[in-house]
């Protein structure tokens, strides 16, 4: 059984993974613009016809003293790990503008296999420098749904509550 769902868990990242190629920002501006305008999601969803994802978006600021290195470091290592969860579809990794502020965002398949993620512990570790590196941070959370639109759109970002103990 856990072999045909490797098959198939495989197949659709592979699909997937073609969509995810081509997502990208479309404004310089994207850090500080809503997610849905900042980057060339209708594109990047032309292959599916209906479909719900999770959305995580983190916003940030850097701190002028900001361990920039460290920071990367525990990123990279709890992007990894993100890439062996389950459930895991797209990881986007913002470059700060010149004012510092920055946009990360991960993809998931369902809002519950993020939350298991997040409890994994190379993302606690990277948890542990949000404090010291940003003067601010936030989290936005979305259900990304693609319907069968007349128009060929259909793409729809509903932001959830915000929430401090869950992804």
């Amino acid at each position: 059984m856990e072999d045909i769902e490797n098959f198939v868990n495989n197949i659709a990242h592979s699909t997937l993974g073609n969509a995810w190629n081509r997502l990208t920002y479309i404004d310089n501006r994207y850090m500080t613009l809503p997610i849905q305008d900042g980057f060339n999601w209708t594109e990047s969803f032309t292959d599916f016809t209906s479909g719900e994802w999770y959305l995580v978006v983190f916003r940030s600021r850097y701190r002028a003293d900001t361990d920039y290195q460290t920071l990367t470091e525990r990123d990279e290592r709890a992007h990894a790990e993100a890439r062996q969860s389950a459930g895991f579809l797209y990881y986007f990794m913002g470059t700060p503008d010149e004012d510092g502020h920055c946009l990360s965002f991960c993809l998931w398949e369902n809002q519950h296999m993020a939350q298991l993620a997040s409890r994994r512990p190379k993302h606690q570790e990277a948890l542990q420098l949000v404090a010291s590196a940003y003067e601010y941070y936030h989290l936005e959370r979305y259900f990304v749904t693609k319907t069968t639109a007349p128009d060929g759109s259909g793409l729809d970002f509903e932001r959830l509550p915000i929430r401090s103990d869950h992804l």
